[in-house]
């Protein structure tokens, strides 16, 4: 059942009531990206946020707004876009609120790149991720190119350090020209959905998407 005081998301759910990201019936997107827990303060985990910015947003700019006001517990960066092409990477900490943008496109892992002074001591590996990120054409490839830069094992950006809690979990591209939504869970079947359609009321065929986690045995003794 659609709901009918919040806008319509569709996002993979974290701790019941928050987002690792999504996009919702206007066309925002947003997802988040852990930096550190730096002059962590009480307020809101970054889930929460990006659940209630999917809730009530329509534009990169609402969210802006709305990131201002919000208490934040610690130190993430949030990519937002918006179906009028305007595409930010918000860095937020408990203390600020920095908006970076880029006319020759954004590029985003878990460190800061303005506000410094809020990242974790080793930033060897994020860094190496942006780097990595950077060098590649990006604005020439296709969604389904663009997906599996993230999602195929074999790519520098995919992760299975899953024993220290550092691994892909799930791959999640939208395009707002096509308004096409391709995800999969880590080494798992792609699930292909035109998110109009859905919006719209259309029930998908699938009832469950499967993924393939590998973790160490626990020892014994």
């Amino acid at each position: 059942m659609s709901p009918t005081d919040v806008y319509s998301t569709i996002g993979y759910n974290l701790q019941l009531i928050g987002r690792h990201e999504g996009v919702n019936e206007k066309g925002l997107v947003i997802g988040l990206h852990f930096v550190s827990n730096q002059g962590f303060s009480k307020g809101l985990a970054a889930w929460t946020a990006v659940r209630i910015a999917l809730d009530t947003c329509a534009t990169t700019n609402q969210v802006i707004e709305l990131f201002k006001l919000l208490p934040h517990a610690s130190c993430y960066n949030f990519s937002v876009g918006d179906a009028n092409g305007h595409h930010v990477v918000l860095e937020i900490t408990p203390n600020t609120v920095y908006v970076r943008t880029s006319d020759t496109g954004l590029v985003c892992t878990n460190h800061f790149v303005q506000t410094e002074k809020y990242n974790r001591e080793d930033v060897t590996s994020t860094r190496a991720r942006y780097s990595f990120l950077s060098a590649q054409r990006t604005a020439l490839m296709n969604q389904t190119d663009l997906f599996k830069l993230f999602a195929d094992p074999a790519s520098p950006l995919f992760f299975d350090d899953y024993d220290n809690l550092f691994g892909t979990l799930h791959t999640f591209a939208y395009s707002f020209e096509t308004k096409r939504l391709i995800t999969s869970l880590a080494q798992g079947a792609l699930l292909d959905i035109n998110a109009s359609d859905w919006f719209s009321g259309k029930n998908l065929s699938k009832k469950a998407i499967y993924g393939y986690i590998a973790k160490k045995p626990t020892q014994k003794g």
